[in-house]
């Protein structure tokens, strides 16, 4: 994603690296819009293939979403973020194809490549541009395109230049999420001479779970998997100003699906009771997921933590800990893992074939309210104020701000002049809160609506998230009774008599602090509260970008495999290996287990002494990896077998969650 329009940075002094004086485009067709990218398959018989899962938005905010100098003033003042316009015009698709782009033609019989557009707000999907197989089976030079990816994938690029789609897809081919083309029939029959099919089975059986665990954390480092496309991390490169919104509850499940398209439903992990670490001290736990509010920051001390300079944004990461079942199973119709390979004995055409990630996110919209200024205390200062300062807080209601901040008009008399409200607002901007006169440069800061809890320099919990209740809205003098209204120094436009809220505080403190006077003139300074979002009562997952090939799932998972010797020349490779470089493969063994606390450094040691300390700094719980990882995973595997000493006593076996088995498991040995 580029933008090859401005000549200049936002800093006027520095050229744009990608800037094309001679791009044809439209440079602000994608101004306002959040456009999602896809593709499908045309075959020689005019037929159509699904449509692949969905980019991300290509949006990357003017000015990369800084404010600059003067930006702020012009927030307060019309409650708009003018910059926040999407920059991109240019971006590049990169469409993958099972085979080279040449060979597409003759080994599935696609004649074209329709590239697929559609905008967030939007239900219709539209044609951007139809690819025919003797433009995508040449590169630019007119020499055949046989290139293939690391992968041994072919590819085939594409420009997009911010034009207006050529066509509208019809409801038919949006709403058809696969064919349905039977799997198997169950009956056979000859009736008048005919071969008659009857009883089919339309689909396959998807598991009952897949074991896997859920977090959000920062965006790791851009690192392209060299040998395996599930472990590719470059979401901080492909969407660098993409985040996970915070106070959110998130669901993810895995889809599955066939060669033929033939998709599972939601497939969700099993109920978890702990949560897990791995390697890179990333905790993960279950299928669902809150991702709280950033904390007030409090570690390291003096550290700039928080710091929107360096933070990347977070991303969903998933954690799978279990193969997906690679046989097929004819009594339940599990169709087991797809094998392509005619002349294998595991031969299976109709296994599952790839996979994609859903998420549910039923908290939808809300608004960012942009004031001019915060007020912890009451605009005229009265002696004895009703409520304590601190407890209380006042904004000033403009343009826009005073529908995401409605009154509410039920039940009010004619003569009424102050309303009721209930919006719920979390604060993400306030003015100084130990200043009575905020600086008007930097004068403002973030606000937390949590608090972490730390002990020993660890943050052991995290508060839930405070928010500030609308109680009342009217006019500036209508909130006093006086004879002459007076005129308050830290009210915006306080001669225009506008229209302002009295919130009810609680947690952290917002706003600034009281003025000498009433009319003491106060510095205004952005800031911003969010209302909290509807509430969708839409139960539905939703697509997301990220999929790939179930046998590139189950490879890597098979790596841990590898270190169980079956027999007696596979533990002398072990032994070897384990001897070559040891830290390393202790190193990878440790990685399957389950850390409260990963280590920092594999092996120290010291032949003078002799002194050897494996995992520094490591913690785990050898009960939870000895029983509950595997009562996760595996709930009916035996755990334990008990040899009791009265032979008429019943001989309990399964795992711990059983009452006989948790009897067992405080068995100390």
């Amino acid at each position: 994603m580029q933008d090859v329009t401005s000549e200049f940075l936002p800093d006027p002094s520095k050229n744009n690296p990608f800037y094309d004086s001679t791009w044809p485009g439209d440079p602000d067709y994608l101004e306002d819009k959040f456009v999602s990218f896809s593709y499908r398959f045309k075959f020689i018989d005019g037929e159509y293939s699904i449509m692949a899962p969905f980019t991300q938005a290509a949006f990357i905010p003017k000015q990369d979403g800084y404010f600059l100098t003067g930006d702020e003033d012009a927030t307060y003042r019309s409650t708009i973020v003018q910059f926040m316009e999407n920059k991109v015009n240019n971006v590049g698709l990169y469409v993958p194809l099972p085979f080279a782009a040449n060979q597409l033609m003759n080994s599935l019989h696609v004649s074209d490549i329709e590239l697929l557009y559609k905008e967030s707000d939007a239900l219709a999907v539209k044609v951007l541009d139809t690819i025919s197989s003797q433009d995508f089976s040449l590169n630019e030079d007119g020499t055949e395109n046989t290139s293939l990816n690391t992968y041994g994938q072919g590819f085939y690029k594409y420009n997009y230049q911010s034009r207006k789609p050529y066509k509208t897809l019809p409801e038919s081919e949006i709403i058809r999420v696969f064919d349905m083309v039977p799997v198997r029939a169950f009956g056979q029959e000859i009736i008048s001479n005919r071969v008659v099919y009857s009883n089919f089975q339309d689909k396959h059986t998807p598991p009952a779970t897949i074991d896997y665990d859920v977090a959000v954390t920062p965006k790791a480092s851009f690192a392209p998997a060299n040998d395996n496309q599930s472990l590719n991390n470059t979401s901080i490169t492909e969407y660098p100003e993409h985040t996970v919104k915070q106070n959110r509850n998130y669901q993810v499940g895995i889809v599955l699906s066939d060669k033929f398209g033939r998709q599972s439903t939601v497939v969700l992990s099993p109920v978890k009771t702990t949560q897990i670490t791995d390697t890179q001290g990333i905790t993960y736990g279950g299928s669902t997921y809150y991702h709280p509010y950033k904390p007030t920051p409090v570690l390291p001390v003096g550290s700039p933590a928080n710091d929107i300079n360096s933070w990347p944004g977070d991303s969903l990461k998933l954690l799978v800990n279990g193969q997906i079942p690679v046989g097929a199973d004819p009594i339940t119709n599990y169709p087991g893992v797809y094998n392509g390979d005619a002349t294998s004995d595991s031969y299976n055409p109709l296994g599952w074939y790839s996979y994609k990630v859903v998420v549910k996110q039923s908290e939808q919209e809300y608004y960012n309210v942009y004031l001019p200024g915060i007020m912890g205390f009451y605009p005229n200062t009265p002696t004895t104020p009703p409520d304590p300062n601190g407890t209380i807080a006042f904004i000033t209601l403009l343009n826009d701000n005073i529908n995401k901040v409605p009154r509410d008009l039920t039940e009010v008399g004619p003569n009424q002049k102050q309303y009721r409200s209930s919006v719920e607002l979390y604060g993400r901007v306030t003015p100084d809160v130990t200043s009575t006169n905020p600086n008007p440069v930097n004068g403002n800061q973030p606000y937390y609506p949590t608090t972490a809890t730390v002990s020993a320099g660890v943050i052991t919990s995290i508060s839930p998230p405070t928010s500030n209740i609308v109680s009342t809205i009217a006019l500036q003098n209508d909130f006093a009774t006086v004879a002459t209204p007076p005129l308050y120094g830290s009210i915006y436009q306080t001669l225009s008599n506008p229209s302002m809220a009295r919130l009810t505080q609680s947690g952290n403190l917002i706003g600034s602090l009281e003025p000498a006077s009433d009319t003491t003139l106060v510095n205004v300074t952005l800031g911003v509260y969010e209302t909290a979002p509807v509430e969708s009562l839409l139960d539905i997952f939703w697509e997301t970008s990220t999929s790939g090939l179930v046998s590139d799932l189950n490879n890597e998972l098979k790596k841990i495999e590898n270190y169980i010797a079956k027999n007696i020349n596979e533990y002398n490779d072990l032994y070897n290996k384990s001897l070559s470089n040891p830290e390393n493969f202790w190193s990878e063994i440790a990685s399957t287990f389950s850390w409260r606390n990963k280590w920092t450094k594999t092996l120290e040691y010291d032949f003078n002494k002799p002194e050897f300390k494996w995992f520094l700094n490591g913690k785990l719980n050898i009960t939870e990896n000895c029983l509950d990882r595997h009562v996760q995973s595996n709930p009916n595997k035996t755990a334990i077998l008990f040899e009791p000493n009265d032979p008429n006593e019943a001989i309990p076996e399964g795992a711990p969650i059983t009452p006989e088995g948790q009897k067992l498991s405080l068995i100390h040995i």
